[in-house]
């Protein structure tokens, strides 16, 4: 990425609005969801009247989106596949078997088949024999055993998604975030965490290793609590 595209980028990210595309990249959202919007909508004229969702321009309030996510235990679809290392289309996948065997609770939220709840992510080795009673040392061992359980339980081959730092480095780590600069999947060991200027109750905002690396200039005025990461030899 080129300085220039990196500036614009992190000027969108520190903007209260959004253009849809980007809720479209972090998210993984397609628009309209006018059933999602009314939704968000409500909840905002409840809880917080003098703030606005959407611009005059046509933007979307990054903010009160993901407020109303954590206030409702909400994830996108996006989200939740990647933090179970796999891609949209096989969680998707997953969620419609479990919904055909019975399993309600594992279904997609009401408001929008593009939203899941939290605790479904949350408990999902539970939904399969392979990993309901399993302990886990890390979330890599996770995704092995979860990815062999479905497809011994439910027929289906996961498409995976690693971590790009990992990857490089010749680490097995799975995706758990996405990179909210080059949009490619994170593991858990090598994120860095920035500060674009969220409310302090929003998780903040995250880049992989290796982007940090590679932008340290421009990046390092945004880390969250001036912390520096401790980047392995390789990156």
């Amino acid at each position: 990425m080129e300085s220039e595209e990196l500036r614009s980028r992190i000027e969108l990210l520190t903007g209260e609005f959004a253009p849809a595309s980007m809720f479209t990249e972090l998210y993984g959202l397609a628009f309209p969801d006018r059933k999602l919007f009314g939704s968000v909508r409500a909840w905002l004229q409840r809880v917080q009247r003098n703030k606005g969702f959407e611009s005059s321009d046509g933007k979307i309030n990054r903010h009160v989106f993901e407020n109303y996510l954590q206030q409702k235990n909400l994830i996108p679809v996006k989200l939740a596949a990647f933090q179970l290392g796999m891609e949209m289309d096989s969680f998707r996948a997953v969620i419609g078997a479990l919904e055909y065997q019975g399993q309600a609770e594992a279904g997609f939220s009401s408001v929008s088949d593009q939203l899941v709840d939290e605790s479904v992510v949350r408990r999902f080795t539970q939904f399969f024999k392979g990993t309901a009673n399993a302990i886990f040392s890390d979330h890599t061992t996770l995704c092995i055993a979860l990815h062999s359980s479905i497809k011994t339980e439910l027929g289906i081959e996961v498409k995976t998604r690693f971590c790009e730092t990992a990857q490089k480095l010749g680490e097995p780590d799975f995706a758990h975030d996405v990179d909210v600069i080059t949009l490619k999947p994170i593991g858990l060991r090598f994120q860095v965490w920035l500060d674009f200027g969220k409310p302090k109750n929003l998780k903040p905002d995250v880049c992989s290793m290796i982007c940090y690396s590679e932008h340290k200039a421009l990046l390092s005025n945004f880390l969250l609590f001036e912390n520096e990461p401790d980047l392995p030899p390789g990156i």
